[in-house]
């Protein structure tokens, strides 16, 4: 892989965030062999994989809003931050819950 210029890295992040919200992965330039760890657990397998969960995943489907976003452009590449809104319904009564995704 040939060098990836803080812009389209940046740009990937916020494509990935903008299909956590959207539950549509198209337009997230993930490479064949990518993977996703969540708090030192693999989640995300390769591309295809990231794709279709982001896509089709019912954990994602309680993402309402991405908010607060915060990129990093340091070399090497620095931790992002974004609070994501998520809605779930429990008993009847509407739950709004902010979470922040891990450094």
């Amino acid at each position: 892989m040939g060098h990836v210029s803080d812009e389209e890295r940046i740009a990937a992040a916020e494509a990935y965030v903008d299909a956590l919200v959207s539950h549509d992965a198209d337009n997230v330039p993930f490479s064949a062999d990518c993977i996703r760890i969540e708090n030192g657990i693999k989640t995300g397998f390769s591309g295809k994989h990231l794709r279709r969960s982001l896509t089709r995943g019912p954990q994602y489907r309680i993402i309402e809003a991405a908010t607060d976003r915060t990129f990093s452009s340091a070399q090497p590449p620095g931790p992002g931050t974004v609070s994501v809104v998520t809605t779930s319904l429990i008993a009847g009564w509407l739950l709004r819950r902010w979470t922040a995704l891990p450094r």
